[in-house]
């Protein structure tokens, strides 16, 4: 299927993907970003269930049962491995959140940053007001409609929205205020230009790099761990057995899930939303309805 032919591409092409994570990646996280939400909500409390069924299955096959005077120092270390694991677990998705909500800051910041240099600009003469506004209008568009569904997909190319950016920057750069009102408009809009330079840095960096390896090598090693030692503690009923184990492993799984799910912010199908750059694109519409429409104006690519 399509997420297997996109991990091979990743894990045999590394180049290809290089600027956004270092070619050495686990193949079983490439292949879970490449899934649709429906399968990806499955997928790893699914798999952390059959690996615990697959351990009980294994115990009570070879009928493998912890002696009475065993029980208390097993009951101890099972507890003492599950409560570090789930420390551990849980730091991992509070970290996992903050950078979420942070990246989310982060477009927020930039889409309403492109309008305001949209709105201050008509405080600027011709030809730079128009220059300036279809800039603006243009770096939008091309985010929403070119460059958010790439990095959605975890491709990182040389964007559109790049080369716009950049005629948008020396556009206010090369222009020469003749009244004291644009140079303070200048001011201003140059402020805000070297802003929105500065959060599309911080949104395509934050929201496209997440956890190491060597962390995500804990949190399977640790679970495997974990499932083992849970797995071994035999019950005498045996549909009790994999009825409790079930359980455990698939409340371990959605937590598992939810870290990959938040791991990389602009990835993935429950990535970031583009909203806050349709709703300023809106805003756009009805500014040029309100207060006038910018010169026609040819963006060279």
């Amino acid at each position: 299927s399509s997420s297997w032919v996109a991990c091979y591409r990743f894990t045999h092409f590394p180049r290809f993907e290089s600027q956004i994570f270092p070619p050495a990646r686990l193949f079983w996280l490439l292949w879970h970003f490449r899934l649709t939400s429906k399968n990806r909500a499955l997928n790893s409390p699914g798999s952390c269930v059959l690996l615990g069924i697959a351990i009980v299955l294994i115990a009570r096959n070879i009928r493998w049962k912890l002696d009475p005077e065993d029980a208390p120092i097993s009951s101890l270390a099972n507890d003492f491995v599950n409560v570090v694991y789930a420390i551990a677990l849980g730091l991992m998705v509070v970290g996992v959140q903050g950078g979420y909500s942070e990246v989310q800051e982060l477009v927020m910041h930039e889409a309403y940053t492109v309008g305001e240099v949209f709105i201050d600009a008509y405080g600027l003469s011709e030809p730079t007001r128009s220059n300036v506004q279809n800039y603006a209008e243009k770096y939008a568009n091309s985010v929403v409609d070119d460059e958010w569904d790439k990095i959605r997909e975890g491709r990182r190319e040389v964007s559109t929205s790049n080369i716009i950016l950049d005629k948008l920057i020396f556009e206010i750069v090369k222009f020469n205020p003749g009244t004291n009102g644009e140079v303070a408009v200048h001011a201003e809009i140059l402020a805000q230009v070297n802003q929105l330079h500065d959060f599309r840095r911080e949104r395509l960096h934050m929201g496209s790099e997440g956890l190491g390896v060597v962390t995500w090598l804990v949190v399977i090693c640790g679970a495997i761990i974990t499932i083992g030692l849970s797995g071994f503690h035999r019950t005498e009923s045996a549909s009790t057995h994999y009825l409790i184990i079930s359980i455990m492993t698939s409340m371990l799984g959605l937590m598992i899930f939810l870290i990959v799910a938040m791991d990389r912010p602009l990835w993935g199908d429950f990535s970031i939303s583009k909203s806050p750059f349709t709703e300023v694109l809106s805003d756009i519409e009805r500014w040029k309805s309100d207060f006038g429409q910018p010169n026609n104006f040819i963006i060279k690519r």
